[in-house]
């Protein structure tokens, strides 16, 4: 038997665990912690903020799109060009994705506070060529390697004083990360498993509360606050394990456990059913923790809860943990057009810290908001279908001085989406 020499394959497994999502080793398909929401990627890698507005934030919390059905009818989501990963370390490794999902709310035909939504979601990770030898060294050839997987998301969500949602995810996962070649042929080193994510969202709008109560909240004509604050927990990658080529080798998923608080507050201009955001200010705080316990003879286990994760110590008093990821960020909106955000990533363990910047544009808010000024009719449906589209662009850096992994490395995106409206 012989076996082929695969050269620069060290150089990918020492990129994966000096990035920001790849920080925790124990486990292998680290790309599945990867981050692709580049408005999350603005505010520290947090998502605790979009759960009702970005398509992709279904991949940190299935649970999202029940929410996004709330208000929206359709949600697209794709970068118009693929991200290079690390491009200070390397050209060849790069990173792209895509979101689709479709919802609907049941309240306006049944009556009923009930919210369905789906989604699909797929990524790709690039992690550049290899070649491989003889044993006396000749040249064979090359591969590629990758990481990449797609997924289905489901979720139901209602609306009822509280707004709790619940969703869930099926993954299906292809790696290829190695090649060995044996006498009668090539045996790749590619695996193949299936993973599922579970995960909770609860928000409670308290100026909608205590509307509901028949409670004043509107303080100057159509002027009325709001503040929401929520709570999120999430399940992911949740599976059995990694085998390559050897079984007896096999690696954990990474398995994860992912929580959070969040609020949200600002000023709001209601009339005629119409519902802008004047101004609007945001913050949220969250943690995971990789699920997965290796031991020094290779051995592992799956753990389970929040593993080191103090809920109260961590996400409500901010304080660090020596085990678990911190992700933190803010996002400051004028009138739905503009949104500026800040983050902060800290993994202690695995000696990565950086800040996040970014920024969002709505091309479409303009129009509805010279719609509720002047009071436009919505009597036509090219008007109704025109003033319920959003278009948006979104743009992420991670800053950091040059020279480290992460220089250069930065988001950018497009979303469009149709909000509930009627026929």
């Amino acid at each position: 038997m012989k076996r082929a020499k695969v050269f620069s394959l060290f150089f990918v497994c020492a990129v994966l665990v000096t990035t920001p999502a790849f920080a925790v080793s124990e486990a292998a398909i680290l790309s599945l912690l990867l981050s692709p929401s580049p408005q999350a990627n603005a505010m520290g890698e947090s998502y605790g903020l979009l759960w009702g507005t970005d398509p992709m934030s279904s991949t940190f919390n299935p649970a999202a799109l029940g929410l996004q059905a709330q208000k929206t009818f359709l949600g697209y989501a794709i970068y118009p060009e693929k991200v290079y990963w690390l491009p200070y370390l390397s050209a060849d490794l790069w990173y792209n994705s895509k979101a689709i999902n479709a919802g609907y709310n049941l309240y306006s035909l049944t009556k009923i506070p009930l919210s369905i939504g789906v989604g699909y979601f797929d990524a790709y990770l690039h992690l550049g060529e290899q070649f491989y030898t003889d044993e006396p060294g000749d040249p064979l050839g090359s591969f590629i390697s990758y990481e990449k997987y797609n997924s289905t998301t489901f979720s139901v969500a209602i609306d009822y004083y509280l707004h709790a949602s619940f969703g869930y995810t099926i993954k299906n996962i292809d790696a290829t990360i190695g090649a060995g070649f044996f006498e009668n042929g090539a045996a790749m080193g590619r695996a193949q498993p299936n993973a599922h994510d579970w995960g909770v969202v609860i928000r409670a709008p308290v100026f909608d509360i205590l509307k509901k109560l028949q409670k004043p909240t509107t303080f100057y004509e159509n002027l009325c606050p709001y503040l929401t604050p929520g709570f999120h927990y999430s399940k992911r990658n949740i599976g059995d394990k990694v085998i390559f080529i050897d079984e007896a080798q096999a690696d954990p998923l990474p398995r994860q456990a992912y929580i959070g608080a969040s609020f949200e507050t600002g000023l709001r201009y209601q009339k005629a059913g119409s519902q802008l955001d004047i101004i609007h200010f945001g913050w949220a705080r969250e943690m995971d923790d990789v699920l997965v316990d290796r031991n020094v003879d290779g051995t592992w286990t799956y753990l389970s809860g929040l593993n080191d994760i103090k809920f109260w110590d961590n996400v409500i008093c901010g304080r660090t943990n020596n085990k678990a990821t911190k992700h933190q960020g803010y996002e400051i909106g004028l009138a739905g057009i503009g949104f500026f955000r800040r983050g902060l990533y800290q993994d202690i363990e695995g000696l990565v810290f950086f800040k996040t910047r970014g920024y969002g544009l709505n091309f479409t808010q303009p129009f509805r908001l010279l719609a509720a000024l002047f009071d436009y009719q919505r009597d036509k449906l090219w008007l109704n279908i025109l003033l319920s589209l959003d278009v948006e662009y979104y743009e992420s850096h991670f800053i950091a001085e040059e020279g480290h992994p992460i220089f250069g490395t930065g988001f950018r995106g497009v979303t469009i989406k149709l909000r509930n409206f009627e026929f």
